[in-house]
């Protein structure tokens, strides 16, 4: 009933209560910036004075190890 309804609007959700659970559970933000700083923190690390010469892709090659371990 979902696929062929119409409507376009948020408030179409209400008529479709389990679409709307999953909606709400897998579209909303994450309320605090706790990742977006450890990721900071983790760049830090990584970029120091000795390491200021770094490309762009090593940079990035090495941060994405850190953070996935």
């Amino acid at each position: 009933m979902y696929l062929n309804d119409t409507s376009r609007d948020l408030e179409m959700l209400d008529n479709h209560p389990l679409v709307k659970s999953m909606f709400l559970n897998f579209n909303t933000r994450i309320p605090s910036s706790a990742p977006v700083e450890r990721l900071y923190i983790s760049a830090a690390l990584i970029l120091r004075k000795k390491r200021n010469k770094l490309s762009d892709k090593w940079f990035q090659q090495l941060l994405l190890l850190k953070v996935n371990k």
